[in-house]
């Protein structure tokens, strides 16, 4: 009984010991996070994926609304996760969201004029919606690229991976549709081997804020 007891205790002590580890872990990364002062770029960089995925999310409604397909429905469901990663982190840097939700509402005029541009190109017909699906996740892998190769901290980096996995996601799934309609599309901002790559990878479930 004795030894019983001992190994109880043991077990106790182990299990209060990895969750007092665990807490002084997340308060030591919550600390750290406190100390890094993101510099303007950052920032900016940070506003302008925001408005990017908002715009993915305000064309890929328009289209369901249009046409009542799911994968637009899904699609836009998946880019208000990312629009709230992206808030999130806001948040967590400190960092004031200055975005509104309405649809269609842009601080960014080339964002603005993109998202007029692809509406009306979505308006035109389905099988015009899928491509111009397929041009916003082209055009959102590229600059999320580029806003990972520039980003100093793990967090932000991490971020733009998640939200690069979501977007390969949905570019297979724009292109699955476009192949059942025997339409084809070419990349305009990701290389053609790096498009090939994606479209022979299997969908994959990406971290918070991915899908």
């Amino acid at each position: 009984m004795k030894a019983i007891i001992n190994i109880i205790l043991v077990s106790v002590l182990t299990l209060g010991t990895l969750l007092i580890t665990s807490c002084e872990k997340s308060a030591v990364e919550e600390d750290l996070i406190d100390q890094v002062q993101l510099t303007q770029d950052e920032i900016n960089t940070l506003f302008y994926m925001y408005e990017e995925e908002k715009l993915a999310r305000d064309v890929y409604r328009f289209s369901y609304r249009q046409y009542g397909i799911p994968i637009f429905n899904n699609i836009s469901n998946s880019e208000q996760n990312h629009l709230e990663a992206v808030a999130y982190e806001m948040n967590r840097f400190g960092v004031q969201n200055p975005f509104d939700e309405i649809e269609g509402n842009y601080q960014n005029p080339d964002l603005r004029m993109l998202y007029e541009q692809l509406k009306d190109q979505s308006g035109e017909s389905f099988i015009s919606a899928l491509l111009v699906g397929a041009t916003i996740e082209d055009l959102d892998i590229k600059d999320l690229l580029e806003a990972k190769s520039q980003a100093s901290d793990r967090f932000l980096t991490q971020l733009y991976e998640n939200l690069q996995c979501g977007s390969e996601n949905h570019l297979r799934s724009f292109m699955s549709q476009l192949q059942v309609a025997s339409t084809s599309y070419e990349p305009q901002y990701i290389s053609s081997e790096l498009f090939d790559t994606i479209l022979s990878s299997p969908h994959t479930s990406c971290g918070v804020g991915g899908r």
